[in-house]
């Protein structure tokens, strides 16, 4: 939490009767001494409340809270944690606050991938057990919450991967991970019908490939859409560059393994 500790002692040195502070990414990043990661500034889940990451740590233990993130704007306010998020008295208020958070991801924004407890984060409680166990639970329902609070967002769930604990959310109307697989499809010269991204698109489906751990499908996408990256501008273009190559190097393990085993059965070393 060291890198992150100008944050913690900013915050604790305001005032009580101080509730919340805003900062541009830059006055942040005054106050930090060091450069926010890429990440921050395009990934929403980078600001989450949780305990999981260095980051918020040094918000949370200083007693403050992200309360409104504008990535467009390069814009971030803390309040205190007492301010940003009141207690809930019934269930169904603590489920609302997804309709908030999905309601504030900028219109150009079409799907997001959410890790459970980012989602936990932003409902301000833990997940029932069910859920990690039971897709069913995920099901867009209007009759329950929290599938009737991300629906009345506009958005709905599109895949759940239980063992990695991610959730992929999309807009209604834009089924990104049909569009991932035709893009893929066509530039494999299976499908010349399937879409062409132009390069943040492109980024964005990478980012998401990686995190839900569609490694040949981000691999492709990189290496294969003929896409000029660099015309990305430069947190962006280092930003989709990481994750290709995680997806690289990650198909390349995956793919040495059952060579490994092939050449140990014919003797081969």
């Amino acid at each position: 939490m060291s890198k992150y500790l100008p944050i913690s002692e900013h915050l604790r040195s305001l005032p009580l009767s101080q509730s919340c502070e805003s900062f541009t990414f830059a006055a942040l990043e005054k106050v930090l001494g060091a450069d926010l990661p890429s990440t921050a500034r395009v990934d929403r889940p980078w600001w989450a409340n949780t305990l999981q990451s260095n980051h918020a740590k040094a918000w949370m233990s200083a007693g403050w809270k992200v309360h409104q993130i504008d990535l467009k704007g390069q814009t971030v306010t803390f309040a205190r944690a007492s301010q940003a998020a009141p207690t809930a008295s019934r269930g169904s208020d603590v489920y609302r606050r997804v309709t908030e958070f999905f309601e504030q991801l900028p219109g150009e924004q079409t799907q997001v991938a959410l890790l459970f407890q980012e989602l936990e984060a932003v409902m301000g409680r833990p997940l029932p057990k069910t859920a990690f166990r039971d897709r069913t639970w995920w099901a867009n329902a209007k009759e329950y919450s929290p599938s009737r609070d991300w629906l009345a967002a506009g958005w709905k769930l599109e895949s759940v991967f239980l063992p990695s604990a991610i959730a992929v959310f999309r807009r209604k109307q834009a089924a990104t991970l049909e569009s991932v697989r035709a893009c893929v499809k066509r530039f494999l010269g299976e499908d010349h019908a399937g879409p062409v991204p132009d390069p943040h698109r492109a980024a964005e489906w990478i980012s998401l490939c990686r995190r839900i751990g569609w490694y040949f499908e981000g691999t492709v996408l990189f290496e294969r859409c003929g896409i000029v990256f660099a015309s990305l501008g430069d947190d962006a273009q280092a930003s989709v560059e990481e994750d290709y190559a995680i997806c690289r190097r990650e198909l390349d393990r995956y793919k040495a393994v059952p060579l490994a085993n092939a050449a140990s059965r014919t003797g081969r070393s």
